[in-house]
Formats: structure tokens, sequence, C-alpha cells
């Protein structure tokens, strides 16, 4: 069987520190048709939970992660193999209180013609730190991520995705979007990495932050790294303040500043929530996004 191991020193320190350990198993040919729920209600801490995936040849599943509670130190390292031809959906609720440091490590070491998608959506902490790394390894290999943050008062986001193709026809989408307000920061970072040996890939990135307040700052920056010229690749950030004339129009309408500013945001989001085909995991994602807004 194979095996994958995140040499870096932060996924070295969880491993070493772990005290939850998760293993699940998609056998081959097998297709779930509901998402494996993983509720972690952590009131006391440290808390540092290691998760290990494997799918076998052409398994499917969705595994949804619910990250709540009050602990000092929640995190988890959460690593996934997919075998020809399966595909993997790991999708991440994060919604802690605001005195809790929140990190997270996220690695795929995707097969042939298989497929990760990492959906992240960060809500609650009052510092999350937070890595999500696809090695597409084999020809016909596709990672998706998706990472929605909403951020308030002084939280702190530091976020970080990246794509390296490893193989020739593979494919990546990184799509980061965050709303902050208040006094609230971020950093959100993207890469897509292209090898020598990865002709025929494509990769593409966006990071957007949307600035409720004057004090809110963002940083969205994305990067390319391209060592194929026969590939396809585009990027793009912006950081931005909400548009003053749809704030008129809508409260034209009747609706409270706070109301139109609510409407807004959750248009923002909706491009994102498109993508999910999945109506329980998209109506989940959108109640927590709603929540963020309150």
């Amino acid at each position: 069987s194979k095996t994958f191991m995140d040499s870096s020193y932060e996924s070295n320190f969880l491993t070493a520190h772990a005290n939850n350990f998760i293993q699940i198993t998609i056998p081959k040919n097998t297709q779930l048709k509901k998402p494996i729920e993983i509720h972690q209600h952590i009131e006391s801490g440290p808390f540092i939970s290691l998760i290990l995936i494997k799918a076998e040849a052409n398994s499917k599943a969705q595994i949804l992660l619910k990250k709540s509670g009050k602990a000092n130190l929640v995190a988890d390292d959460t690593r996934i193999i997919t075998e020809s031809g399966a595909k993997i959906d790991f999708i991440t609720l994060q919604h802690l209180g605001k005195d809790v440091r929140n990190i997270q490590r996220r690695n795929s070491h995707t097969g042939k013609d298989s497929e990760v998608n990492w959906v992240d959506v960060c809500l609650g902490s009052g510092y999350t730190k937070s890595d999500i790394i696809s090695s597409l390894q084999e020809p016909g290999a596709t990672s998706n991520n998706k990472v929605i943050y909403f951020a308030k008062n002084t939280q702190k986001y530091d976020i970080y995705t990246a794509s390296l193709h490893n193989a020739p026809n593979t494919y990546s989408d990184i799509v980061t979007k965050g709303v902050l307000n208040d006094s609230a920061k971020a950093l959100s970072r993207g890469l897509v990495k292209i090898n020598k040996n990865a002709a025929n890939s494509n990769g593409y990135e966006t990071q957007d932050a949307l600035l409720l307040s004057d004090k809110a700052e963002a940083d969205a920056i994305p990067n390319l790294e391209i060592l194929n010229h026969d590939v396809k690749c585009s990027h793009g950030s912006t950081v931005g303040q909400i548009d003053e004339e749809s704030l008129f129009y809508l409260m034209s309408r009747g609706l409270s500043k706070k109301d139109a500013t609510a409407k807004i945001v959750e248009g923002y989001f909706t491009p994102v929530l498109d993508m999910f085909q999945d109506k329980n995991i998209k109506e989940e994602i959108h109640k927590a996004v709603l929540e963020g807004l309150a």
C-alpha cells in the first residue's frame, strides 16, 4: 500500500503531539451516498487530531468535519490518499470560540484520474493558521481548493493554499473569498506550481477579500511557479470595500444598513456556494455563513 508522509515542521509537531486519531478507508468501487460526519466539540485542550483518509480505486465519498468549542488550542493534521479513479470531498465547518487558537494542516496525494476537493469554511477562533497543500502526483489528477472565511472583531486568519502539479494532464483550481469587519486581519497566500514534467496541465487561482470596516486589513497574495510552458495558468486577487451604490440601492428599498450589508455579503459568497452539487452540504455551508453575519 502507498504511504504519504509530510515532512514539514508543523506537520511533524502535530503528529508528535496528537491525542485524537481517526482513520478512514473507502473500499474499492464503493460510492457513499451520505457524507461521513465528524463532529468535534472541544471544551478543553490542547486537542490535536490526526485524520488519515485512504480512498481505494474508483471509490467516492464526502467527509464533513465540524469543529466547535472553547478549548485553548485546537489542531488537526489531515492527510488524504486517492487511488486511481477515486474522489474525496473534504469539507470543514470551523466555528470555534473567540479565544481559541486553531491550527490546521491538510495534505493530499492525488493518484491517476482521481480527485480531491477541499472546502474550508472559517468563521470562528481568535486566530487560525491554515495550510492546504494538494500534490497532483499522477496523470489526470484533479484538485479544487475552496476557502470561505468571515473575520470580525479582532480575529486573525493566516491562510495558505497550494497546488503542486507533479505529473502531466493535471488540473487544479484555488478560490479564496473572505469578508472582514471591525479590526479583523487576514493574510491569504496561494501557490500554483507546475513542475517540468507536468505538460498540458491547468492551474487557476483567485484570492478575494471584502472589507466592511476602515480598520479591517487584508492581504491577498497569489503566486505562480511555472517550470513547463505547455500549460494553462492564471491568477488574480482583489481587496476592496463594499460597493456604496449597491448599499444605497438596497437601503432605498427599505432595508436597514445592517440588513443591506448582510445581503451583499451573502451575494458575495453565492458564486462559491453554487459550486456545490450536494444540496444538504450547500445548505449547511449557507447556514454557517449566515451565522457568521449575525
